[in-house]
């Protein structure tokens, strides 16, 4: 049975954890913020990524029809070494298409992903 600490315990790594809490809120708002700058300046792209487990993502790409296409996309990502478990498209109004990626990475590759997106 583990004894269980006592409040000064327990104040003390609460007080070293808060300052690792905010340098990773730190890194999350300016990796934020370094994404939403990249949007910007490319209106026609937007890109949803989601972990839904470790190592799995789903990745949503919507833009312009005539921008690009998924086989190369997947090429690009296949030749990256990312694994695809599944992908579909869906046309949505204004002349937009929309990619939904299912994939496994084997560590968080986003200068890999952003190479990738370059259609």
């Amino acid at each position: 049975m583990q004894k269980r600490q006592g409040a000064p315990a327990i104040i003390d790594g609460v007080h070293e954890y808060i300052p690792e809490i905010k340098n990773e809120i730190e890194e999350l708002t300016l990796h934020k913020e370094s994404m939403l700058s990249v949007m910007d300046q490319n209106k026609q792209l937007t890109i949803s990524v989601r972990e839904i487990a470790k190592g799995e993502l789903v990745l949503q790409i919507c833009m312009k029809r005539d921008q690009g296409k998924l086989s190369n996309l997947l090429w690009n990502l296949e030749a990256e070494g990312i694994s695809i478990l599944n992908a579909s498209t869906v046309e949505v109004p204004h002349d937009r298409v929309c990619f939904h990626l299912h994939i496994q990475v084997y560590a968080i590759w986003i200068m890999s992903l952003s190479i990738c997106f370059s259609l």
